[in-house]
Formats: structure tokens, sequence, C-alpha cells
């Protein structure tokens, strides 16, 4: 996702829906609202997230902010309006995606040598239904998984360094 203001919108209004969150370490709730293949990803910048929260301090909210305004929803996809929905087809289902995940499945494609039995990635999957997530974007074609192995299961070995290197 490119769009910082919705994809930071999902991810509170998601992450507010989660009880007790305040309570667990950061990565267990991150892990509940992003529900990620690598649950442990986000804690290794846990740290550095804190200092440079410390740095800035308690006035840095509107600046946040600020920045965050200057990103319009369909800036990635240059000449595509905000808001087309699911109206380009999918290359990892039968079904559709945004013109913007289209567009970053594309980068990802030349960026890790292929979608699917590439040096990187195995395979991917985007538009589907998510019966056990109901407020999934994969259904609305906004949300895809790259994976390093097989679908579905943890990596481990060359595909797991395969995948970190993917995430970095």
């Amino acid at each position: 996702m490119r769009d910082p203001r919705y994809a930071a919108t999902q991810f509170f209004q998601r992450l507010l829906a989660v009880p007790s969150w305040t309570e667990m370490p950061l990565w267990q709730a991150a892990q509940t609202v992003q529900r990620s293949a690598f649950p442990l990803a986000y804690a290794k910048w846990e740290q550095e997230a804190a200092d440079i929260l410390a740095a800035v301090g308690p006035g840095a909210g509107p600046v946040v902010v600020a920045a965050a305004a200057a990103c319009a929803p369909g800036e990635v996809v240059p000449g595509v309006p905000a808001g087309t929905g699911c109206t380009e087809d999918d290359p990892t289902t039968t079904g559709c995606v945004t013109p913007t995940t289209l567009r970053a499945l594309t980068l990802a494609a030349s960026t890790f040598g292929g979608l699917r039995d590439g040096p990187l990635l195995r395979s991917a999957g985007c538009q589907a239904g998510r019966a056990a997530n109901p407020t999934s974007d994969h259904p609305l074609g906004k949300g895809c998984d790259l994976f390093p192995g097989d679908a579905g299961r943890f990596a481990s070995g060359s595909a797991l360094t395969s995948g970190w290197r993917v995430a970095e």
C-alpha cells in the first residue's frame, strides 16, 4: 500500500478494535492487525521507532499530520484518479486489483525477478476472500501476499533468507 493516510487509518482503526492491545508487546499487537507470515518482522524496529518519537517529543503530532496530508490517494499511479477500485486484472489470480496494487505488483516483479518461481519469490496471491478476516483488503483488490517459499507455510532455510531480503 502506497497511500500512507489510508494505510495508517486502516491499521489504527483495526488496532483499536483489538481487546487489550495496549497490554501486548508491540509486535504482537501489530501481528494481530497485520497477520504477517513473519510476525516478528517489525520487532527489530521497535527501539528505533521509540528513539525517534522520544527525539521529536510530544509536539510531533501536527508535524506528522501535515506530512501525511501532502500525500493524496492515487498519487502512486500517475493519471489514475483516487477511488477507482478493483478495475485491473490480478496477475496472481482470476480476480481484480486496484491500479495502485497492480503498480506495486509490477514493481515487485521487476525488482525481485518475478512473482512466481523467481530467485526471491516463489508465489504470490492478491484478490481473494478472507472468511476468517472480514476486514481484509484482499477481497477489495488492495492486498497481496508475496511468499519466498510455499504459499501459506512459514519459510525456513534459503526461503527464509529470501523473505528477509524482500522485506528489507
